[in-house]
Protein backbone atom coordinates (compact mmCIF):
# COMPACT_ATOMS: atom_id res chain seq x y z
CA UNK A 1 0.00 0.00 0.00
CA UNK A 2 1.61 3.48 -1.20
CA UNK A 3 1.61 6.11 1.23
CA UNK A 4 -1.07 8.77 1.43
CA UNK A 5 0.35 12.62 1.33
CA UNK A 6 -0.50 14.02 5.02
CA UNK A 7 0.64 10.66 6.80
CA UNK A 8 3.25 10.00 9.24
CA UNK A 9 5.96 7.83 8.00
CA UNK A 10 5.63 5.84 11.44
CA UNK A 11 4.21 2.82 11.51
CA UNK A 12 2.37 0.77 14.63
CA UNK A 13 1.98 -3.05 14.44
CA UNK A 14 0.04 -5.11 16.13
CA UNK A 15 -0.19 -8.75 15.28
CA UNK A 16 -3.30 -10.64 16.73
CA UNK A 17 -3.02 -14.75 17.09
CA UNK A 18 -6.17 -16.69 18.04
CA UNK A 19 -3.84 -18.68 20.57
CA UNK A 20 -2.52 -15.55 22.29
CA UNK A 21 -4.90 -14.31 25.34
CA UNK A 22 -3.77 -10.68 24.51
CA UNK A 23 -1.96 -9.19 21.54
CA UNK A 24 0.43 -6.44 22.38
CA UNK A 25 1.55 -3.91 20.10
CA UNK A 26 5.14 -4.37 18.72
CA UNK A 27 5.48 -0.23 18.27
CA UNK A 28 3.31 2.34 18.74
CA UNK A 29 1.99 5.56 17.03
CA UNK A 30 -0.76 7.72 16.60
CA UNK A 31 -1.67 7.72 13.03
CA UNK A 32 -0.93 4.72 11.53
CA UNK A 33 -1.84 1.16 13.05
CA UNK A 34 -1.38 -2.20 10.43
CA UNK A 35 -2.19 -5.30 12.35
CA UNK A 36 -3.22 -8.92 11.17
CA UNK A 37 -6.00 -10.84 12.66
CA UNK A 38 -6.65 -14.78 12.35
CA UNK A 39 -10.24 -15.45 11.02
CA UNK A 40 -11.37 -16.04 14.31
CA UNK A 41 -15.13 -14.29 15.51
CA UNK A 42 -13.32 -14.09 18.82
CA UNK A 43 -10.66 -11.68 17.47
CA UNK A 44 -13.25 -9.34 15.82
CA UNK A 45 -13.85 -7.53 19.34
CA UNK A 46 -10.31 -7.21 19.71
CA UNK A 47 -9.85 -5.47 16.71
CA UNK A 48 -12.71 -3.27 16.85
CA UNK A 49 -11.27 -1.67 20.68
CA UNK A 50 -7.70 -1.13 18.90
CA UNK A 51 -9.45 0.47 15.76
CA UNK A 52 -11.71 2.87 17.94
CA UNK A 53 -8.73 3.30 20.07
CA UNK A 54 -6.86 4.68 17.30
CA UNK A 55 -9.83 7.06 16.15
CA UNK A 56 -9.36 8.77 19.47
CA UNK A 57 -5.82 9.59 19.34
CA UNK A 58 -7.24 11.84 16.11
CA UNK A 59 -9.83 14.80 16.46
CA UNK A 60 -12.47 12.27 16.17
CA UNK A 61 -15.31 12.40 18.97
CA UNK A 62 -16.47 9.37 20.90
CA UNK A 63 -19.58 8.90 18.56
CA UNK A 64 -17.31 8.65 15.63
CA UNK A 65 -14.73 6.83 17.19
CA UNK A 66 -18.00 3.69 18.17
CA UNK A 67 -18.95 4.07 14.18
CA UNK A 68 -15.98 3.19 12.56
CA UNK A 69 -15.44 0.62 15.22
CA UNK A 70 -18.92 -0.89 14.61
CA UNK A 71 -18.49 -0.86 10.85
CA UNK A 72 -14.48 -2.35 11.08
CA UNK A 73 -16.54 -5.34 13.08
CA UNK A 74 -19.21 -6.16 10.94
CA UNK A 75 -16.61 -6.01 7.53
CA UNK A 76 -14.20 -8.50 9.83
CA UNK A 77 -16.82 -10.59 10.46
CA UNK A 78 -18.20 -10.51 6.87
CA UNK A 79 -14.97 -11.58 5.78
CA UNK A 80 -14.99 -14.29 8.50
CA UNK A 81 -17.71 -15.34 7.24
CA UNK A 82 -18.28 -15.33 3.78
CA UNK A 83 -14.78 -15.05 2.23
CA UNK A 84 -13.68 -17.69 4.52
CA UNK A 85 -16.89 -19.48 5.24
CA UNK A 86 -16.01 -19.54 9.00
CA UNK A 87 -12.74 -21.23 8.09
CA UNK A 88 -9.98 -20.77 10.79
CA UNK A 89 -6.84 -20.52 10.02
CA UNK A 90 -6.57 -17.56 7.50
CA UNK A 91 -5.68 -14.04 8.04
CA UNK A 92 -7.03 -10.49 7.54
CA UNK A 93 -5.05 -7.70 7.32
CA UNK A 94 -6.17 -4.15 8.82
CA UNK A 95 -4.98 -0.87 8.40
CA UNK A 96 -5.79 2.37 9.49
CA UNK A 97 -4.51 6.00 8.92
CA UNK A 98 -5.62 8.59 11.19
CA UNK A 99 -4.78 12.22 9.92
CA UNK A 100 -6.96 15.34 11.22
CA UNK A 101 -9.22 15.32 8.50
CA UNK A 102 -9.88 11.37 8.52
CA UNK A 103 -9.40 7.82 9.06
CA UNK A 104 -9.26 5.19 6.36
CA UNK A 105 -9.56 1.50 7.37
CA UNK A 106 -8.17 -0.90 4.90
CA UNK A 107 -9.46 -4.66 5.42
CA UNK A 108 -7.94 -7.50 3.37
CA UNK A 109 -8.17 -10.89 2.88
CA UNK A 110 -7.13 -14.07 0.79
CA UNK A 111 -10.83 -15.39 0.39
CA UNK A 112 -13.89 -15.91 -1.72
CA UNK A 113 -14.17 -12.49 -3.44
CA UNK A 114 -17.67 -10.73 -2.90
CA UNK A 115 -19.52 -8.88 -5.90
CA UNK A 116 -18.51 -4.97 -5.66
CA UNK A 117 -21.30 -3.75 -7.05
CA UNK A 118 -22.97 -5.30 -3.66
CA UNK A 119 -20.81 -3.51 -1.78
CA UNK A 120 -20.55 0.04 -3.63
CA UNK A 121 -23.42 1.01 -4.10
CA UNK A 122 -25.62 2.67 -2.07
CA UNK A 123 -28.72 0.87 -0.53
CA UNK A 124 -31.11 3.66 -1.24
CA UNK A 125 -30.15 2.97 -4.52
CA UNK A 126 -30.39 -0.57 -5.70
CA UNK A 127 -32.12 -1.78 -8.44
CA UNK A 128 -34.82 -4.51 -8.80
CA UNK A 129 -31.93 -7.14 -9.84
CA UNK A 130 -29.66 -6.42 -7.43
CA UNK A 131 -32.09 -6.70 -4.53
CA UNK A 132 -33.29 -10.13 -6.52
CA UNK A 133 -29.54 -11.52 -6.39
CA UNK A 134 -29.45 -10.59 -2.39
CA UNK A 135 -32.89 -11.64 -1.59
CA UNK A 136 -31.32 -14.93 0.65
CA UNK A 137 -29.86 -12.26 2.44
CA UNK A 138 -33.25 -10.68 3.77
CA UNK A 139 -32.78 -12.28 6.91
CA UNK A 140 -29.12 -10.86 7.67
CA UNK A 141 -27.12 -9.21 5.23
CA UNK A 142 -27.86 -5.42 6.88
CA UNK A 143 -24.14 -4.70 7.33
CA UNK A 144 -23.43 -3.12 4.20
CA UNK A 145 -26.87 -0.88 4.95
CA UNK A 146 -24.81 -0.09 7.74
CA UNK A 147 -21.52 0.49 6.07
CA UNK A 148 -22.81 3.01 3.92
CA UNK A 149 -25.14 4.43 6.53
CA UNK A 150 -21.99 5.84 8.98
CA UNK A 151 -18.56 5.39 6.45
CA UNK A 152 -18.14 8.57 3.92
CA UNK A 153 -16.54 6.23 0.89
CA UNK A 154 -16.47 2.63 0.74
CA UNK A 155 -13.92 0.92 -1.85
CA UNK A 156 -14.08 -2.43 -2.99
CA UNK A 157 -11.92 -3.98 -4.67
CA UNK A 158 -9.71 -7.81 -6.16
CA UNK A 159 -6.74 -8.28 -7.16
CA UNK A 160 -3.62 -10.32 -7.48
CA UNK A 161 -6.00 -13.15 -4.90
CA UNK A 162 -6.53 -10.03 -2.44
CA UNK A 163 -9.82 -8.65 -1.55
CA UNK A 164 -9.93 -5.20 -0.01
CA UNK A 165 -12.19 -3.12 1.56
CA UNK A 166 -11.51 0.68 2.24
CA UNK A 167 -13.63 2.47 4.35
CA UNK A 168 -13.22 6.22 5.04
CA UNK A 169 -15.10 8.27 7.56
CA UNK A 170 -14.54 12.46 7.61
CA UNK A 171 -13.69 13.90 10.93
CA UNK A 172 -16.30 16.74 9.61
CA UNK A 173 -18.31 14.14 8.41
CA UNK A 174 -22.28 14.57 8.12
CA UNK A 175 -23.63 11.09 8.31
CA UNK A 176 -22.22 11.84 12.51
CA UNK A 177 -24.43 9.91 14.80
Amino acid sequence: MTQPSGFPRRVATLVMDPDDEEPAPRRSSGSILVFRIGSDLALVDEAGKRLHEVCLRAPFTEADACDVELCAREALSNVIEHAYGGEAGHTIDIVALCSSSSIVVEIADEGRPASPELIEVDPGALTEDVLASIDDLAERGRGISILHALMDTIRYRTAGGRNVLTLTRKADSPKRT
